[in-house]
């Protein structure tokens, strides 16, 4: 693997504060979110989740983490219908380690 572009890298560097602040905005808000919602489908015996936090960050990775990562580091995205696609696997595999039954 290669280095990151310069670009995020650079701004991290220039900026410290900019990489804690987005973080808390964006990724930080939606893990919360998810882990609350994992936390209680959990209660409710939908879910097997010991670690909230841990499964939200996985099921992030999982659905939207390739294209993601594609459009912030190399700033480009894949067709809409592979990303559906591939969100949908991701639930899928996120379901067969977390759901119960």
């Amino acid at each position: 693997m290669g280095p990151l572009p310069e670009g995020p890298a650079r701004s991290t560097r220039e900026f410290p504060g900019l990489a804690t602040d987005y973080w808390k905005r964006a990724p930080g808000q939606v893990f919360e979110a998810l882990a609350s919602g994992f936390e209680r489908l959990g209660k409710t015996g939908l879910l097997r989740v010991s670690h909230p936090r841990t499964a939200a960050a996985q099921f992030a990775d999982l659905v939207a983490g390739e294209p993601l990562d594609g459009g912030v580091l190399a700033g480009t995205m894949p067709p809409a219908k592979r990303v559906v696609k591939g969100a949908r696997e991701g639930v899928r595999t996120f379901l067969a380690r977390y759901a119960r039954g």
